[in-house]
């Protein structure tokens, strides 16, 4: 009858302690992703928002007489820091051939489109003028910044530009006109013109 009492005293205590540990892992589990999604993930957005706008006001603009090629580098990854690095001469000389200013008018718009541990995606939108020589363009563009946190801090660790298929389709969707395609079309009217002068085939229709 004790060795009984006994048994049944041990198989409670185990009891307990199981207990225990599902109730501490339960909580465990549930404060954890409370402070992933109330805290974590808000905390991400917030800092992946600033660092894109720092970026894309640092990385583009910029002045061919002025500029080191390393526009940007506060905000990006170790492994973009060291492409920056070993192409900024390129990048200046390039520039300082075609006389290259680029500056940012306006507001930089941003948009988290994807966030995760440690990872996430975020384009930046902005309106920009750019001038090579007596060349001047002006037009809406986008770009998509992948990011890390790398010592706490959410930083750029690739830069994707959108193709020009994807571009005009962004224009269209925020009725936008280039103003070097605009340029053509006065162009165009200016040729259409001489071909009427010169008695062209489409007068005659």
């Amino acid at each position: 009858m004790v060795k009984h009492r006994k048994s049944n005293r041990r198989k409670q205590v185990w009891t307990n302690i199981l207990l225990i540990v599902l109730t501490v892992a339960v909580l465990a589990v549930g404060g954890g992703a409370i402070w992933y999604y109330q805290a974590y993930l808000p905390g991400a957005t917030a800092a992946m928002e600033a660092s894109a706008k720092d970026f894309s006001a640092s990385y583009f603009n910029y002045d061919y007489q002025s500029m080191t090629g390393l526009e940007g580098i506060d905000n990006v990854s170790g492994r973009f820091a060291d492409y920056l690095r070993e192409t900024a001469n390129d990048r200046v000389d390039a520039f300082t051939q075609q006389q290259t200013v680029s500056e940012i008018i306006g507001d930089i718009q941003v948009q988290v489109l994807d966030r995760g541990w440690r990872q996430g995606v975020v384009r930046a939108e902005f309106m920009r003028i750019e001038t090579d020589g007596d060349n001047v363009r002006e037009q809406l563009e986008y770009y998509t910044y992948y990011f890390v946190e790398e010592a706490g801090d959410w930083v750029v660790d690739r830069l994707e530009v959108p193709s020009q298929e994807d571009l005009a389709n962004f224009w269209r969707s925020r009725g936008f006109t280039p103003v070097d395609d605009e340029d053509d079309e006065d162009d165009e009217d200016g040729e259409g013109e001489d071909e009427e002068d010169n008695g062209s085939d489409e007068e005659d229709e």
